[in-house]
């Protein structure tokens, strides 16, 4: 989980943005990627640290392993994120390669 917030930091005048359809869409995966805070480790064009993401999204999300095998370590919530549906890890994925970063393509 990403740190805290104050509530005092909130800019609680904005309404909340509803949000896009549920559906496999870019859309609705950059909306997953936003609540999921994905980029908050991953980086704005979701490039990471080191290298591109891991390309196995169903493993990788699942089961918290890369796809030569090695475990995912404890950074990455997968737990967590592997609770998602099917449709939903596959809009995350959509959204994930439809980013500017080279190495997704």
């Amino acid at each position: 989980m990403g740190p805290l917030i104050a509530a005092e930091w909130i800019d609680h005048s904005r309404p909340p943005v509803p949000p896009p359809t549920r559906g496999v869409t870019v859309e609705y995966g950059r909306y997953l990627a936003r609540i999921a805070y994905c980029h908050g480790c991953h980086g704005p064009d979701l490039a990471g640290g080191g290298g591109p993401p891991p390309r196995a999204t169903n493993r990788a999300m699942r089961f918290g392993a890369r796809p030569d095998g090695t475990h995912i370590g404890p950074a990455m919530p997968w737990v967590s994120r592997g609770q998602m549906t099917d449709n939903e890890l596959r809009a995350l994925w959509r959204y994930v390669r439809s980013a500017p970063h080279d190495s997704l393509r």
